[in-house]
């Protein structure tokens, strides 16, 4: 598989990790993932996808989303959210499964 992950996102149902708590400061989202002890920070639009994850949704849905409330065009807005969202999984925060 591309990017060497065992799944296709723009397929895949996508949602939190119930392991990993987080804490909005300021306006952006501090994660700790409780297995691992580690935190990560998430920038604006980081935040933004992790609120639109409290639910499970598809990673269309969250592309769609997204191009609806900034300025991105769809290409550039999938190849974000998919490295994003990656960066997520291998960091433990988020699970894909498809859909």
């Amino acid at each position: 598989m591309k990017d060497g992950h065992a799944i296709d996102l723009e397929k895949a149902l996508i949602r939190r990790n119930p392991g990993a708590i987080s804490s909005d400061l300021d306006g952006e989202v501090v994660i700790l993932d409780m297995e691992s002890g580690k935190y990560h920070g998430l920038d604006t639009t980081g935040t933004r996808i992790w609120e639109l994850l409290e639910d499970p949704i598809t990673f269309d849905e969250i592309v769609l989303k997204l191009m609806t409330e900034y300025s991105v065009e769809q290409e550039q807005c999938t190849t974000d959210v998919k490295e994003f969202i990656y960066q997520m999984m291998d960091s433990g925060l988020v699970e894909a499964e498809k859909s």
